[in-house]
């Protein structure tokens, strides 16, 4: 299997790190970028924003492919500008913004391998990045601090202590996919739901038994930082995130170059929660 994957690569030339589907999807943008194309203004997008349902007040996770925005026609600081005067001074925006190194993560200068939104936003005046080396995440607005500063706290990058799970359960966040399409099984809710099953289903707590060790540098100290993650040979069971993600409720308006995809954070935990718990398994266990 493992051979037939790199013939596949060869083949596509998808890049070392990226995985064959975004290695398609990213040849499948390029092909229709040399094609005529509609474009988008920031006047589209704040409409189909509020079409979705994004409105002030709200605290709203973004996961972005800008490539995969082509369409529209603005930098992409605009776009993140755009996103923080739609939720307006009550509201939050929280995004991805883990490092290149997981073995040493400066919390103040290493730059975001989240994408360029990501960096955008961590950049900006104001802005507060959790402390966990694996999963870090920055936030922009009201509720900025009290949902990033337990993350400092976490076992495990999603638990009860991440941004993820606060922004979730305390803040109701909507989930808002900038670029990435109506299907995608990078869905970050589902990993809480998995990982409050590892208290209590033997599955799942065999899925996060691997111990890592780090070093967080932050405010000029040196911290040594502990944490487990998932099992090597346990990924995930891409078949069973696409039928949870199409079982939750969502809105989008998605065309070439431009797909804009929002739903519940709590819909999609809740859906992941209530399929392990009944013995469903989110990951391929292939652990020694």
């Amino acid at each position: 299997m493992v051979a037939i994957r790199n013939i596949i690569r060869n083949v596509l030339g998808i890049k070392s790190k990226e995985s064959i589907e975004d290695g398609i999807r990213r040849k499948k943008n390029n092909l229709i970028k040399k094609l005529p194309h509609r474009k988008y203004s920031v006047y589209d997008l704040k409409r189909d924003l509020n079409i979705l349902g994004i409105k002030k007040g709200d605290a709203i996770i973004v996961h972005s492919s800008w490539r995969g925005m082509f369409a529209l026609t603005i930098t992409p600081e605009l776009l993140i500008d755009t996103l923080i005067e739609i939720v307006g001074q009550e509201g939050t925006i929280i995004m991805p913004c883990y490092g290149p190194k997981n073995e040493v993560f400066d919390v103040d200068f290493s730059p975001s391998t989240a994408g360029i939104l990501s960096e955008i936003l961590r950049k900006k005046a104001g802005s507060v990045r959790s402390t966990f080396p694996k999963f870090s995440m920055v936030a922009y607005g009201k509720n900025a601090d009290n949902i990033m500063d337990s993350h400092i706290k976490s076992t495990y990058q999603f638990d009860e202590y991440s941004p993820y799970y606060i922004s979730t359960e305390k803040y109701n966040a909507k989930v808002l996919l900038l670029g990435m399409g109506k299907k995608t099984h990078k869905i970050t809710a589902f990993h809480c739901a998995s990982y409050q099953c590892s208290k209590n289903i033997p599955y799942y707590k065999s899925c996060f038994t691997k111990e890592c060790n780090s070093f967080v540098l932050k405010d000029g100290e040196r911290i040594e930082f502990k944490y487990i993650d998932r099992a090597d040979g346990c990924s995930n069971n891409r078949h069973q995130f696409y039928r949870l993600f199409n079982s939750i409720s969502k809105k989008y308006i998605c065309h070439p170059g431009y797909s804009l995809v929002v739903f519940n954070a709590k819909d999609a935990y809740n859906a992941a929660l209530d399929y392990c718990m009944n013995g469903g398994e989110l990951y391929t266990h292939k652990m020694q």
